[in-house]
Parts: structure tokens; C-alpha cells; sequence
């Protein structure tokens, strides 16, 4: 056997991106890493903003706490000039009233003291001194022992000859109470000696530190702790401190410089500062929240991973046959049209080529499904061979394939081209050891000539295929004009069949099936009729061939299950509990759209699956990988049961007759006809019967016309009779009347008996 480099076909993973036109983005995301990585990627970039966040918080709390810093510092500046401003007026009107007292006694100067001392709360002290002794004191009380009292000569110094007004301050350190001083000289140095002997002064203790505590309070309840501090001392004295002492170590302040008379002091206010925790707990929560969109977001992109696996998944097996890779007869349509626009603006030709494998049922039959399987990928990966990077390749259904032939403009190309495709695709197939030798028919149409849309292309080249395996298999032909006047034939009884769905033309018949042993109709089998408005009442075996070539049969079979449920309805309010058995072609079962659709029609109609029985020939039972059994198995999960039609006629196999997904088996009627006078038929038909009650399955003869046939029937116990000897099909209206009528005769039979 001639060894031939194989293509690789292309697989499901690595078509999807290509058939949703995804973006690198998207790409990445499906990656197996890719939620993990844009999670990273996005709790970073969170933890970034956040922390950015932060860091502007926290500038922007710096600098409003700086400016409430600043601010109290400035409030109590301004209220220590106010205290040291309201109290030297009073100093000077203390100094007015003593200096035009001639005689000062202690009466005097409490009079004079009292008053002033009354009107202003703060004052803790008034003294009079004369030649640097003190002479008066109020209160007196408990300060009487500061009578006699010198002045000091240190003090005394700092008057100089024009300096008539002075700011002292005392310290309490037990108590932290600091006492401000004003001294003013009572007499000018113009007027008396300027040596320090004999000075009269005039002195004003006040209580600052309960001044600033009263007034800072007063308009706010909650300051930073601040100090006020002497630099005109080395010591750098304290008169005023709101706070701990360690509220002043190892913290940044705001120092404001302030000067009254001689005096320089410092109001120095702790800077407001985050607690490491306080910071802490930011950062965790920062972290915290960076983790879960991280999550969130990791959660978010496997769930758009596997919804965009599953959206590209379903976009392949819409566009691909996953079998081989090949794209099926949709998306191969969609590419043809492309192709025939491209041809147009280009003015050029081209040939299509439609190819089916000769005896494919039977090397499938003989050899078994896994064999099947491997012939047909080794034969579209040699076809994706021959073909070039211009052509185009589709497994259209079954073991058939198309091939366009883009720079194929001629027959005579065309023919060579077809001898050539023989060559290569008619090698022989190993297959456990043996080789199988291959021959196919091939049908040849050419563009624009034979059609010049997709539809009639690939009818045409399925006609031309038809007609090489009518004249012997192993051959190619090219589409004719005697095949054009039967596909021009077909489709213009296409498009009759299309108006006549759209006008409302068909009608469903029903057949009563009989269950022998209760004498009950159970079933009802579903009958088309075209009632067609020049033709009268048209027979299934015209049109439904037809439909099935081209591909209206899915319409067809689509409304007339919907009509099924209505009737279903219908039967139900006749009080008739009835099954209606429905036929549906092979080719309904294309894919799982067929299953969605069934579903959606049932759900619109309010009926359940478990009111019919869908009829299905035992080809598409043999093919158990297909996505024809996905949907027999959709369908049998929703209630819908299976029956086998025409039984007996087909290429039936033993071993696959036990795993049958099929409740009924339906025996031909050429089989039930013939029992009369062919005994060979009727033994066939016995052996059916006994291999079906062996298995559970239940039997329905059809096409019983007589007595004489029925009565052979119930004598071999069969399940089910159907046929004209009990009532040809009617349409609906007229049916119920005769179940009514059967119902009530078999009423009747059983009360007599």
C-alpha cells in the first residue's frame, strides 16, 4: 500500500478561534492559564489604585490636619494679645487711680483694687510697691505675708530708663499652673532718679492658665495638645501645656513664634499622625479588597472561559463535521456563495466535484462502526491532500463529500482532475490488519454552466453523482441536461412544497392502531396530504422524496409535529387518550437544533413527550456515534418513545437489534401482505415476533387489509394491528366520531359479556 503524508485535520480546539473571530484578548482568556493570570493582573492593578488611594488620603488628612494645626496655633496667639491687651488697660487704669491718690493706705487700694478685680475673673493679684518694697496687696487675706516684701534688684533691671511696662511670668511646677505678670512703673523716669533705688511699681498677676483652657474650649471641644514656652530664658520655661509629656516626644510640631512687649514665646502644637495601626488596617483592608476582586474576578473570567468554550464549541460543530474536521454542509454552503460572488467580480470558473463512498453501508455493516469511522477520516484526509490552499473541502452527510476545484475552468481540466481524485482516494485502507480497497461515484457540475448559485450547484453534482451509481458505481459524471429537467423538475416542486407550507395547504390523516388484546386504539399514526390547489389531494410518496433531496423535509416534518400537538389537544377534550406515532425522516436529525426545536415545540404547544412515539427507519439506529443518537436520546428523555418502521426491510443486525433505543418495531407491510399466500413470509414474520418478545419490544403489524391476515396476526400474538381492514386514514374531524362510535361498541361487547 502506497504510504501518504497525512495533513493533520482540524480538530475542534483548533478551529474555534477561527470560526468566532476571536481577539488575542479573547484568545488568552481560554487559555488554561488565562483567569489565573488576568486575576493576578487585576488584583495587582487593584492593589496599586488602592494604595494610591491611600496615599492621597493620607496626604490630604496630613494637610487638613496641618491646617487645623495651624489654625488653633493662630487662635491662641490671637487670644493670648487679646488677655495681655484687655489686662494692660486695666493696668493703666490701676496706674491712673493710685497715682492721684496722695496717701495710699490698705483701705484705699482696696477700693481702688476691688471694683477692677471683680469685673475680670482672671486677675489672681494687685500690688502696690514703694521704694522696691511691697507696700499694698489685694486680695489681702492669705497674701498679707507679700507686705514688706523687696523687689528684686534683677527684676528692677529690666526697666530701663524709657521701659515703663513689663511681662514676668510665674511657674507652679507642682501644680503646672503658670501665672502671667504685668509691671508698670508707677512714675516716668524723666521724673525720678534712674538709678534703681526708690521705684514705685504697680503689679498684675493673672491666671493664664485657666484663661487659655476657658477660652480655647469655648468655641472647640477637641484640640491638639500644644504648649506654650518662654525663649527668653536658657531653660525654655513652660507656661502652658495641654496634653501629656508624651504627647510632645518623638512627634513632629508646628512651632509659631509669637512676641508681646520684651517677650518671646513659642506656641508649639502636635502634628496629627496615623497610628501604625490605624495604617495597618488600612493596608489589610486594601489587600483584603484586592484578593476578592481578584477572586471575583477569576470566578467572573472561568465562567466567560467555559461559556466561550462552550459558544466556540457550538460554533465548530455547527460549521464542522467532528468526525473529520471537514466543514459540513452549512458552513460549506456559506463558503461556496463567498466563492461564487468572488468568481463574479473575477469573471472566472470553477468546477465542483460530489463524491460518494461506493458500498459504505455495507463495509460499515461488515466491519463495524469503528472501521466506518477510520475509512471515512482517511479518506477526507487524503481529499484535504489532493486539494489546494483555493479549494474547497465538506463532508456533506454520511460518506459523502464535495470538492470545489477553484482554477478548474473546463471539462476537459475537469475530467483530468476527476481520474486524478480516483487515483489518490481509491488506494487501499488498513484497517486491523487487512487492507479494504475503496471505489466511489462522482458527480461533476461547472460554474456558471450547470447553476450559478449554491443550491443548484450542489444539486446538480448530487444528480450527476446519482446518475454515475445508477450505471455501476466506480465512475464520474458530468451533470447533463436530462439530469437538468429532473432537478428543475425538483425544484420547482420544492418551491411548490415551500408556498404550499406557507398557504396552509397540509393536512394530517390519522390511522387507528389497534391493541389486539384489549380491542383499545392506543395509537394514531400521523399521515401528511397535500391538499394542492391544481393537483387535488396529493399522496406523501410524491413530494416527501422530493423534500428529502432538497432538504425541505425538515420544514415539512417541523409543522407537522406542531400540527401533532394541536391535534393532541384536540383528542384530549374528545376525552380520547391516544399516542400519535409521527414519522421523521433521517435527515431531521441533524443536530442538536433539531432536539432544541422539537423541544421548543412542544413547551409552546403545553403537551409532553410521553403523547408520542416518533418513527424512524433502522439506518439512523446503526450509527450510535452519529449526533443523529444525541437527539434519539434528548428525545427519549423528554418521554418521547421510539419506534422502528419498516422493519424487516432493512439491513437489520441481531446484535444491534438488543440495544435498539426503540420500544416498537413496526413489521413492513410488504411482509404483513404476503402472509397469505407466502409462507416463507409468514415464518419471517413469526421469527420477528419471537426475537421481539424475547427482547421487551413491542410489535406493530401494518398494512393489514384483511380479516383473514388479521386473524393469522392475533393468533401469533401480535401487539398491535394497523391497516385499512380496521379503518383507512382520516383527517381529524372525521376520525374522533369513529373512536367515539369504537369506544362505545366495545362498551357495549364487554357489559354483555
Amino acid at each position: 500500500m502506497q504510504s501518504i503524508e497525512r495533513r493533520p485535520i482540524r480538530t475542534e480546539v483548533e478551529t474555534t478561534s477561527s470560526v468566532g473571530g476571536a481577539t488575542a484578548v479573547e484568545n488568552l482568556l481560554i487559555k488554561p492559564h488565562g483567569p489565573l493570570f488576568f486575576a493576578t493582573i487585576i488584583g495587582m492593578l487593584a492593589m496599586i489604585a488602592l494604595g494610591m488611594f491611600l496615599y492621597v488620603l493620607n496626604e490630604k488628612h496630613a494637610a487638613t490636619d496641618k491646617i487645623e494645626v495651624i489654625t488653633q496655633a493662630n487662635m491662641v496667639q490671637s487670644l493670648l494679645g487679646d488677655f495681655i491687651s484687655d489686662n494692660r488697660d486695666i493696668l493703666h487704669q490701676y496706674h491712673l487711680a493710685v497715682s492721684t491718690t496722695q496717701k495710699m493706705s490698705n483701705k484705699k487700694f482696696r477700693d481702688l483694687a476691688e471694683p477692677l478685680a471683680q469685673r475680670h475673673p482672671y486677675i489672681k493679684l494687685m500690688a502696690l510697691t514703694r521704694g522696691n518694697t511691697v507696700a499694698n496687696v489685694y486680695p489681702l487675706g492669705l497674701n498679707q505675708n507679700l507686705i514688706g516684701m523687696r523687689v528684686e534688684n534683677q527684676l528692677l533691671k529690666k526697666f530701663g530708663k524709657e521701659k515703663g511696662f513689663l511681662i514676668e511670668y510665674t511657674d507652679s511646677s507642682a501644680q503646672q499652673q503658670s501665672s502671667l505678670v504685668l509691671y508698670q512703673r508707677l512714675y516716668s523716669s524723666t521724673a525720678i532718679n534712674s538709678t534703681i533705688i526708690n521705684q514705685d511699681l504697680l503689679m498684675l498677676e493673672l491666671d493664664l492658665y485657666h484663661y487659655l483652657k476657658s477660652e480655647i474650649f469655648r468655641d472647640k471641644l477637641k484640640l491638639q495638645p500644644f504648649r506654650l514656652i518662654s525663649l527668653d530664658a536658657n531653660t525654655r520655661d513652660k507656661l502652658f501645656e495641654l496634653g501629656k509629656a508624651a504627647d510632645f516626644e518623638d512627634t513632629k510640631s508646628y512651632k509659631l513664634k509669637v512676641s508681646f512687649a520684651d517677650v518671646n514665646w513659642q506656641i508649639e502644637t502636635v502634628l496629627k499622625e496615623r497610628s501604625l495601626e490605624q495604617s495597618i488596617w488600612g493596608w489589610l483592608g486594601a489587600l483584603a479588597l484586592s484578593v476578592f476582586l481578584a477572586v471575583s474576578s477569576h470566578r467572573f473570567i472561568c465562567a466567560y472561559q467555559q461559556r466561550s468554550v462552550d459558544v466556540r464549541a457550538g460554533a465548530y460543530r455547527a460549521n464542522y463535521d467532528l468526525l473529520t474536521g471537514l466543514p459540513n454542509r452549512y458552513h460549506f454552503s456559506r463558503r461556496l456563495r463567498e466563492l461564487i460572488e468572488e468568481s463574479q467580480r473575477e469573471q472566472s470558473d470553477f468546477a465542483i466535484f460530489f463524491m460518494d463512498i461506493d458500498h459504505f453501508k455495507h463495509l460499515n455493516d461488515q466491519l463495524g462502526q469503528g472501521a466506518g469511522d477510520v475509512i471515512l477520516t482517511e479518506f477526507s484526509a487524503r481529499l484535504e491532500m489532493a486539494a489546494k490552499s483555493t479549494d474547497l473541502v465538506a463532508r456533506i452527510s454520511g460518506d459523502e463529500f464535495v470538492y470545489v476545484a477553484h482554477e478548474v475552468d473546463d471539462v476537459i481540466k475537469a475530467d483530468l482532475l476527476a481520474d486524478k481524485l480516483k487515483k489518490q482516494l481509491q488506494q487501499p485502507i488498513e484497517f486491523a490488519g487487512q487492507q479494504h480497497f475503496l471505489t466511489l461515484s462522482m458527480g461533476i457540475a461547472m460554474y456558471p454552466i450547470d447553476g450559478d448559485d449554491a443550491p443548484a450547484l450542489l444539486y446538480h453534482s448530487d444528480q450527476a453523482m446519482y446518475a454515475a451509481k445508477r450505471a455501476g458505481r466506480n465512475r464520474h459524471f458530468f451533470f447533463n441536461e436530462g439530469m437538468r429537467e429532473q432537478a428543475d423538475s425538483y425544484l420547482l416542486i420544492h418551491q411548490d412544497l415551500l408556498r404550499g407550507l406557507e398557504a396552509g395547504e397540509f393536512e394530517l390523516y390519522y390511522q387507528p392502531v389497534l391493541n389486539v388484546e384489549t380491542e383499545n386504539v392506543d395509537i394514531c399514526e400521523a399521515l401528511i396530504r397535500w391538499n394542492h390547489p391544481k393537483n387535488g389531494l396529493v399522496m406523501p410518496d410524491k413530494f416527501i422524496p422530493v423534500a428529502e433531496r432538497t432538504g425541505a423535509i425538515r420544514e415539512i416534518g417541523n409543522w407537522a409535529f406542531s400540527q401533532a400537538c394541536r391535534d393532541i389537544r384536540s383528542f384530549s377534550e374528545g376525552d380520547i387518550n391516544v399516542k400519535i406515532a409521527i414519522n421523521h425522516s433521517i435527515s431531521e436529525y441533524y443536530s442538536t437544533r433539531a432536539f432544541e426545536r422539537w423541544k421548543r415545540i412542544l413547551s409552546e404547544n403545553f403537551v409532553t413527550g410521553d403523547r408520542f412515539i416518533f418513527e424512524i427507519p433502522e439506518a439512523l439506529l446503526m450509527d450510535k456515534k452519529s449526533v443523529r443518537m444525541n437527539v434519539v436520546t434528548a428525545m427519549r428523555k423528554m418521554g418521547v418513545q421510539f419506534a422502528i418502521d419498516d422493519f424487516g426491510t432493512g439491513h437489520s443486525a441481531i446484535n444491534y437489534l438488543r440495544n435498539y433505543p426503540a420500544d416498537i418495531l413496526k413489521i413492513d407491510s410488504s411482509l404483513i401482505q404476503g402472509m397469505k399466500n407466502n409462507p416463507k413470509d409468514r415464518t419471517l414474520v413469526e421469527v420477528v415476533l419471537t426475537l421481539a418478545k424475547s427482547l421487551g419490544k413491542v410489535v406493530v403489524a401494518e398494512g393489514v387489509e384483511t380479516q383473514a391476515v388479521a386473524e393469522q396476526l392475533k393468533e401469533l400474538d401480535c401487539h398491535y394491528l394497523q391497516g385499512n381492514w380496521l379503518l383507512e386514514p382520516k383527517p381529524i374531524n372525521r376520525l374522533i366520531p369513529y373512536l367515539h362510535q369504537h369506544m362505545f361498541e366495545l362498551e357495549e361487547r364487554t357489559s354483555h359479556s
